[in-house]
C-alpha cells in the first residue's frame, strides 16, 4: 500500500531579510499616531544629544522611517494623537526649561504650528481623537515636583480646550485609544496604599463624551504601554508588568478586546515599556521604548488562509519591520517582509 506524506503542519513560516542600515536618533517615551504605514513620532526623553535630533519628527511608511520638521520645543512625557497629515503634540515637560509645559501643537505633515493651551499642565498621561475634536485625561500635573495627580479629562476643539469629566481613578503612564465621545483607557500607575508608592494598575475605563464608566479590568496589571484601535474593538501591548516605580520589568503580553472581556493576544517579539504607538486592533505597529531599543514591530491581527479545508482567522502576531533610524551605528537589524503558509 503507498503511503501518503503527511501535510505541514498549518502554521505560519516567516521569511527573514537584512533591513535598512540605522540612521537616526531614537528614544523612549515617544508618542505615536496614524496607521501601521503612515505613523509619527514625536519627542522623547532618551533622543541622542543633538538638539535638531531631539527635535525630531519621525515618519513611517510602512517600510522604512525618515525625518520629518523639527518640533517647535524639545517635549517629553507629553500625550499626543491624529494621523501622519494632522496630528496634536500636548503639554508634556519643555526639555529646555525642564518646566511643565501648556502647548498644544499642531502638525499638517510638513510643519509645526502653535494651538491653544491645555487648562492642566500634565505628564504621562493619554491623547486620543483628532486636531478639532481630541480629549486628554490622566496622568500628573506636570510641576516640579509632579505630586498631584491630574483627574480632569479636556476636550479640544481645534482652537481651544474646555472641561470634561473627571476621571475614575486617575492614573499615570495610562494609555488610551478611541475618539472624544467613545475613548478608553487601561492601566497605568496609581496611588498604592502606601502614599508616594505607586503600583500599577488593571483598571480599564471608558468615556462617553461627558462621563467615565468603569469596564472589565486587564487580565494583569500594567503601566507604561500601549493601546490602539476603539472602545469596543482595542488592542493593549506592552508595557512595565511591575508592583511599582522601583520594580520595573519588560512587558512582552498583548491583550484584546472586544467591548466587554479581555483575551490573551500574541507576545511582543521584544518586551519594552514607554514605547510609541499606531494603528488599530487589527493592525498596530509599536516601536522605540525603554533602553533605546531600536525596534519595530507590526501586528496583524486577522492574517487568513483560505483553502478547502482551512481558513486561519481571528490569530495575531507581531512581526518585526525596519528599525528606528539612527546615526553613526554600521550593523544592520533584520525584518521580517513576507509571511506564507
Amino acid at each position: 500500500m503507498a503511503h501518503r506524506r503527511p501535510e505541514a503542519p498549518d502554521v505560519p513560516v516567516w521569511a527573514w531579510t537584512a533591513g535598512a542600515p540605522l540612521l537616526y536618533g531614537i528614544s523612549s517615551d515617544s508618542i505615536g499616531c496614524g496607521t501601521v504605514d503612515a505613523t509619527l513620532s514625536t519627542g522623547g526623553t532618551r533622543a541622542l544629544e543633538d538638539e535638531e535630533m531631539r527635535r525630531a519628527t519621525r515618519t513611517y511608511n510602512g517600510t522604512s522611517w525618515s525625518a520629518s520638521a523639527g518640533t517647535p520645543t524639545t517635549m517629553y512625557y507629553h500625550q499626543g494623537c491624529g494621523t501622519l497629515t494632522a496630528a496634536l503634540m500636548i503639554s508634556g515637560i519643555n526639555r529646555e526649561t525642564y518646566q511643565g509645559s501648556y502647548r498644544t501643537d499642531h502638525y499638517n505633515g510638513t510643519s509645526w504650528s502653535p494651538g491653544g493651551n491645555v487648562i492642566v499642565a500634565r505628564k504621562w498621561g493619554a491623547a486620543t481623537g483628532t486636531t478639532d475634536a481630541a480629549i486628554l485625561f490622566d496622568g500628573r500635573h506636570s510641576s516640579s515636583d509632579g505630586s498631584a495627580w491630574s483627574e480632569q479629562t479636556e476636550h479640544y476643539n481645534g482652537t481651544s480646550w474646555s472641561s470634561g469629566g473627571n476621571a475614575i481613578v486617575p492614573r499615570a503612564s495610562v494609555a488610551g485609544c478611541g475618539t472624544v465621545d467613545a475613548a478608553l483607557n487601561a492601566g497605568g500607575n496609581m496611588d498604592g496604599a502606601i502614599p508616594g508608592n505607586e503600583v500599577s494598575s488593571t483598571e480599564v475605563d471608558s468615556y462617553n463624551g461627558t462621563s467615565w464608566s468603569v469596564e472589565a479590568g486587564l487580565p494583569i496589571v500594567v503601566s507604561k504601554g500601549e493601546i490602539t484601535g476603539t472602545v469596543d474593538s482595542a488592542l493593549r501591548f506592552g508595557g512595565s508588568q511591575d508592583k511599582g516605580l522601583q520594580n520595573e520589568t519588560d512587558g512582552d503580553k498583548t491583550f484584546v478586546y472586544d467591548g466587554a472581556s479581555w483575551s490573551v493576544g500574541a507576545n511582543m517579539l521584544v518586551g519594552r515599556w514607554d514605547i510609541g504607538a499606531s494603528g488599530t486592533s487589527t493592525s498596530a505597529l509599536n516601536f522605540e521604548g525603554d533602553r533605546d531599543y531600536l525596534v519595530t514591530e507590526e501586528y496583524v491581527g486577522t492574517p487568513t488562509r483560505s483553502t478547502a479545508s482551512t481558513n486561519r482567522s481571528g490569530v495575531g502576531v507581531w512581526a518585526s519591520r525596519s528599525a528606528i533610524l539612527k546615526e553613526n551605528i554600521g550593523p544592520v537589524l533584520y525584518r521580517c517582509d513576507e509571511h506564507r503558509w
